[in-house]
């Protein structure tokens, strides 16, 4: 339905592009390619998988630069930004737009949804440039870079003092103290230097007292109490990478450099 109605529209709309462009916005592999194969011949007819390739098209339409030259730089900026996580030559990589983000938008990535108490942040995923504008010999172009975000609440249980008996402690290895208490509570290992009999200089072992903090007694340290997550909400936290390269005269990229990071949206919606 979807397809004849695109058709039925591309049928009684003007032939000619500089007139009139039907565009149809889809994901769905089975579709675009059943409305390829029929638009072959409309110079005026287009199917793009999201809405950046739209705004990707609309921005060649109006700059007068040709989509046919768009796309013969397309591929060639998609390899100059980022191509995979050994190639470390891409001008992502190089330009340390990763940390860019993190340090500009710190504030954007712990940003929980509403009714969340935890958020974390996965996967980067880096999309394919979009053509920008083109101003003399530099082409601009944007990147959209997607984190995958997962959020949910956190609950902890009760806290229980568990009593350590010094003759619990050992030396299993040089400067290494192993806590074994009398109950299903798991502290593992801790390493640091024995200062005097009742001073220890700690590292390495959360929810204990500070560095060089005196104990008078094992059986104060506080039991770990462990902390239930549940995952509510998935969505995915949107930014884009403003790039330009300079244009040669055998349409080849060069001199690229960033020009703006911009944070766009964050977006979660609740799992079932």
């Amino acid at each position: 339905m979807v397809a004849e109605s695109f058709l039925q529209l591309l049928g009684s709309s003007p032939k000619t592009p500089a007139l009139c462009r039907v565009v149809l916005v889809t994901s769905d592999g089975l579709l675009s390619q059943a409305i390829k194969g029929r638009i072959a011949d409309s110079a005026n007819a287009s199917v793009v998988p999201s809405i950046e390739e739209l705004k990707g098209l609309i921005n060649t339409i109006v700059s007068n630069v040709g989509e046919e030259f768009i796309a013969q730089l397309k591929p060639k900026a998609s390899k100059l930004f980022f191509v995979s996580g050994d190639e470390k030559d891409a001008l992502y990589y190089k330009e340390n737009v990763g940390e860019r983000i993190r340090e500009k938008f710190s504030a954007e990535l712990a940003k929980r949804p509403a009714g969340t108490t935890f958020r974390r942040n996965g996967t980067w995923l880096i999309s394919q440039p979009n053509f920008s504008r083109k101003e003399g010999r530099r082409v601009y172009w944007t990147s959209r870079i997607e984190i995958e975000v997962e959020a949910g609440t956190s609950t902890k249980e009760a806290q229980t003092a568990t009593i350590i008996p010094a003759t619990a402690l050992s030396l299993t290895t040089p400067y290494k103290w192993e806590f074994q208490p009398a109950s299903d509570v798991s502290y593992g290992e801790a390493t640091g230097v024995f200062l005097t009999p009742h001073t220890f200089n700690w590292s390495q072992f959360p929810a204990v007292p500070a560095e060089n903090s005196v104990i008078t007694q094992w059986s104060q340290l506080p039991a770990v109490a462990p902390e239930n997550r549940v995952v509510t909400q998935k969505g995915k936290d949107i930014f884009e990478v403003l790039w330009s390269a300079e244009v040669t005269m055998t349409k080849e990229l060069k001199k690229a450099a960033i020009e703006e990071l911009r944070h766009i949206e964050l977006t979660c919606q609740p799992i079932s």
